[in-house]
């Protein structure tokens, strides 16, 4: 489907021909296919950095396509638009394409609510390209070039969880996730040492999403005091 999704709008010989014969086609690997390696290869290079942006969710991830937009938005990651064209619409078309391509798609579910999810072998693919500047906290340790990080919510998420950040002068991203352990909590606490006294040394943010925790405040009056 990822190679239909690269070549459905390219109708040159010559285009296709240069797609058949990759040497992509000749790496064997268990971890990436050809295929999907083939179909980032040839995403425009703006694409390419909404694409990475992606690997920051967790697998079986819902991506709310307005939320994954205005995160794109605030990280700069889309171009200034032409004419009369809103950023939002950019970012959107820059959604859309990604779901032609088949590296998102649409989850089944309520006609409703429209939410997509990226394949797990896809989101493998997001996190190769886009290492070491992304990472998942529970996953992955963090080192001074990462850029953007996100971590599932615990009930009690203490300082320790977040000490090694100190040494990440540029990051951009902090994105609070629900685990399927919290989502469904009101009671989730975090360290007031982080609010307070980590988070404004960190001059480099653009994203920060703590919204699912409990009580949080510029003074900080009800956060976990560890």
């Amino acid at each position: 489907m990822a190679i239909g999704g690269l070549l459905r709008t390219k109708l040159s010989q010559d285009y296709w021909n240069d797609v058949l014969k990759s040497n992509i086609w000749e790496l064997t690997t268990d971890e990436l296919q050809p295929s999907l390696i083939l179909s980032y290869r040839y995403l425009p290079a703006p694409l390419k950095r909404c694409f990475a942006y992606c690997s920051i969710f967790p697998k079986n991830s819902i991506l709310e396509k307005n939320m994954v937009v205005q995160l794109w938005i605030a990280e700069g990651l889309v171009p200034q638009p032409q004419s009369e064209k809103s950023w939002e619409k950019a970012a959107e078309e820059y959604f859309d394409e990604l779901v032609s391509r088949c590296l998102i798609h649409q989850r089944s579910g309520d006609d409703l609510v429209v939410n997509f999810e990226m394949h797990d072998l896809v989101n493998d693919l997001a996190m190769t390209v886009s290492s070491p500047y992304c990472i998942k906290l529970d996953e992955q340790k963090p080192n001074e070039r990462v850029r953007h990080l996100s971590y599932n919510i615990g009930e009690y998420d203490s300082y320790d969880k977040f000490d090694k950040l100190q040494a990440l002068k540029g990051l951009r991203t902090i994105l609070a996730l629900p685990s399927h352990l919290t989502r469904f909590s009101c009671n989730n606490f975090l360290s007031r040492k982080l609010v307070c006294d980590l988070l404004p040394q960190m001059k480099q943010l653009r994203v920060l999403s703590l919204s699912n925790y409990t009580g949080i405040s510029l003074s900080c009056p009800t956060l976990l005091e560890i």
